[in-house]
């Protein structure tokens, strides 16, 4: 079986890339230093009447924790009622409490709000105590699928546990594989995992032709200088290899 390939992309050049490639969706997303956040609307809107790509969208209102307030609640409700009606065709997003558990029951809100979408539960996943309790608690609120790295800084670091997901799961909910995924080692973790799937940035950092004044740092991390892009070279060479 043909394993599909998802690409993150923070741009709407990227999405040209995936889909030039012959990715089968991107999932899009902001802020991309902070592991991502909720993209803007204009952008998704951008994507969807330019491509035909499947476009999963990142509801994440802040960086930071998975623990969410009433307010923040309302807005992720609120927008992925938004990416919805702007024709988002998968929704990305998780919540845990404050002990790294599954919030099963805001979980259950937002798979019910993304319905009929299918809804990913993306990497706050690999902060759960139990994996395999957090699994079947995820089934029960209906999510499509799970994103994660097996728990570990990459998927070839966590493969094992990754494996085991997917053979618990038993096809009652889609394991996705992603983090620090490439062209090296993308066979390696197909073959050992089984997965169907697999997530990747095939990312470069691209450099700003501007001048800019180097003292000057907006924000605590990021680089003004430079913005990531889909590598069409990268991405082409990992979906032969997947062909």
């Amino acid at each position: 079986m043909k394993v599909e390939v998802e690409v993150v992309v923070y741009n709407y050049e990227s999405a040209l890339i995936a889909e030039k490639c012959g990715a089968n969706r991107v999932e899009l997303c902001a802020n991309e230093g902070a592991g991502g956040t909720s993209p803007s609307l204009a952008l998704l809107q951008k994507i969807k009447e330019n491509t035909n790509i499947q476009v999963y969208v990142m509801v994440r209102p802040r960086e930071g924790d998975f623990t969410y307030s009433a307010v923040e609640i309302e807005l992720i409700l609120r927008e992925i009622e938004l990416f919805k009606q702007a024709g988002a065709d998968g929704i990305v997003c998780a919540a845990l409490t404050s002990d790294a558990q599954i919030d099963v029951p805001f979980v259950k809100q937002m798979v019910d709000a993304a319905s009929p979408l299918p809804f990913t539960f993306h990497r706050a996943f690999d902060h759960v105590k139990d994996p395999f309790f957090a699994l079947e608690q995820l089934i029960d609120c209906g999510s499509a699928r799970i994103l994660t790295s097996g728990q570990e800084p990459s998927v070839l670091e966590g493969q094992e546990l990754v494996k085991q997901l997917i053979q618990k799961a038993n096809g009652r909910i889609g394991i996705l594989p992603g983090a620090g995924v490439n062209s090296i080692n993308v066979k390696e973790i197909v073959d050992f995992t089984g997965c169907k799937e697999i997530h990747l940035s095939a990312k470069k950092m691209m450099q700003r032709q501007v001048a800019l004044n180097s003292k000057i740092q907006l924000g605590s991390s990021n680089d003004s200088n430079s913005y990531q892009m889909t590598d069409e070279i990268e991405l082409k060479r990992v979906l032969e290899i997947l062909g």
